[in-house]
């Protein structure tokens, strides 16, 4: 297998609907995948492969020298169903590759306690419809900081939301809030974001009542 570099790109497909996937670094490569793609935009620096197995080069070169990652407020633990997952040999879109993340995905529903960088109120937040998915916490291609990434399941091939820079501030059982960085369109724009995630809606709703009630 010849070296090649895996990138993020973000497809908008003939009706407008748009996600993030993972494809090698050619615009060919991805069209032969995904034919039905009228605009691909690259979103992120790649990583090489080489044989099927990473080269831990993050965002510079394959010479790149070893970084410290962020510290977290809530340390990682790569625990099954913990949302933690950081690749170790298995080439991305791989059967195996598919299979480590579903398990180390956290299933929730999330929201978006941010509008632009300005905090909603909690009656806000209570009229919201959630978003649903998977979520990953990963740095394949963000070190020293990680990504949040919800994806829609059970494929786990379109990224539903994301958030760059992220800290997850608090974790307990199911629920988790996480703090980082939201792009605009086209990446024209950043503000901060927090995502409230919890188990399911009925969850969700409970504990943001609380907050409204200020207990």
């Amino acid at each position: 297998m010849e070296p090649h570099w895996i990138y993020y790109w973000r497809v908008t497909e003939a009706t407008g609907k748009r996600y993030t996937t993972r494809h090698r670094a050619t615009e060919e490569d991805i069209r032969a995948q995904q034919p039905t793609a009228r605009a691909l935009e690259r979103i992120d620096s790649g990583k090489l492969w080489i044989d099927g197995v990473p080269l831990r080069a993050h965002n510079t070169s394959f010479f790149s020298p070893p970084q410290l990652m962020r510290k977290q407020t809530t340390p990682p633990t790569f625990d099954r169903g913990s949302g933690w997952y950081r690749n170790g040999t298995t080439p991305p879109g791989t059967p195996a590759a598919l299979q480590a993340m579903r398990d180390a995905a956290l299933h929730c529903v999330v929201y978006p306690m941010r509008l632009r960088g300005v905090k909603r109120p909690v009656a806000e937040l209570l009229g919201l419809t959630p978003y649903a998915g998977a979520l990953i916490l990963n740095d394949d291609f963000t070190k020293p900081n990680w990504t949040a990434m919800l994806y829609e399941g059970p494929a786990m091939s379109i990224v539903i939301m994301s958030m760059h820079e992220v800290d997850v501030t608090r974790a307990r059982g199911g629920f988790r809030q996480i703090s980082g960085i939201e792009w605009g369109e086209k990446a024209m724009a950043r503000w901060p974001q927090t995502w409230f995630c919890a188990p399911n809606v009925e969850a969700a709703q409970a504990v943001l009542a609380k907050m409204g009630a200020g207990t």
